[in-house]
């Protein structure tokens, strides 16, 4: 269809529709810089431009003007301009100042539909849509997290949304055996109503195979909420002992719970009767 001079882009079909406005004399100071022109014109008219093959050795830099230029070689296309770009790649992505818009708003913190809101504004004619936001968003997180641990990326995301955390760690290793989390919000509710706990470990679902706690409270209405999450290093009286302490201090002043409902678990029963010896245990 076009090249940057040596540079063959021609998709070898044959052309029927007129599109002159490719032409030009700009000299552009690099070769990107040239594809960003093509490309924006290109999405103008309602068409995305994909380069199939490129000989670098021929190259297209010239030196006399100390910079690139563009050669038309067809100005015609075999097909009518597209009504909607959504369906291209191309269309739907951002360029640099809008990347680090959607940081700053990342970082502020703004939700992602707010942020496509923001873009739409700012630019009526794009098409992105919420895949963009969240496409980038996580590159964004990738990018930050490099060559950081899971633990190390876990501990900043529990401080950055203020959770309650709690961990121990082998007195000889220093590696984590256990870690308990509870979400401020949950703590509030749990605290207003603290009269029953479910307690539940599911066995080595994830890639560490460490059992994974969760502890869940009930509302007058028999509705279930989330109260905390621990990662624990065994399925022993001991960790289950430790992960129900660290529940108990979060209680402060509060009522503790009448009721504790868990499997057939012994340890997990045990543990209950030593930390919560006035609370009634029943088994599901």
């Amino acid at each position: 269809m076009w090249r940057p001079d040596g540079n063959n882009l021609n998709d070898g079909v044959e052309n029927t529709t007129t599109t002159s406005s490719f032409s030009t004399e700009q000299v552009f100071e690099s070769r990107d810089e040239l594809m960003e022109w093509v490309q924006n014109i290109a999405f103008s008219l309602g068409y995305v431009i994909v380069m199939r093959r490129s000989k670098a050795k021929n190259g297209s830099y010239i030196k006399k003007y100390d910079g690139w230029t563009l050669r038309v070689i067809c100005d015609q296309h075999n097909h009518p301009p597209a009504q909607y770009m959504e369906g291209h790649a191309f269309a739907r992505r951002l360029k640099e100042h809008e990347k680090q818009l959607v940081a700053d708003l990342t970082n502020q913190p703004v939700a992602p539909h707010d942020i496509l809101s923001i873009l739409k504004e700012r630019d009526e004619n794009n098409v992105f849509t919420l895949k963009t936001i969240y496409n980038e968003r996580l590159k964004l997180r990738l990018s930050r997290n490099y060559e950081k641990t899971p633990m190390q990326v876990l501990m900043e995301i529990l401080n950055e949304k203020h959770f309650v955390t709690e961990f121990s760690v082998n007195s000889i290793s220093n590696e984590l055996e256990n870690l308990f989390f509870i979400y401020p919000r949950s703590l509030n509710i749990w605290k207003a109503l603290p009269h029953v706990l479910i307690k539940d470990a599911t066995y080595k679902t994830n890639k560490y195979g460490m059992p994974f706690v969760q502890i869940v409270g009930t509302t007058s209405t028999n509705k279930t909420f989330s109260i905390a999450f621990a990662f624990i290093i065994n399925e022993k009286e001991e960790n289950y002992n430790w992960v129900l302490t660290c529940l108990k201090f979060t209680l402060d002043k509060c009522m503790h719970p009448r009721v504790i409902a868990t499997d057939r678990e012994l340890a997990l029963m045990n543990a209950c009767q030593q930390v919560f010896p006035k609370c009634h245990s029943i088994t599901l």
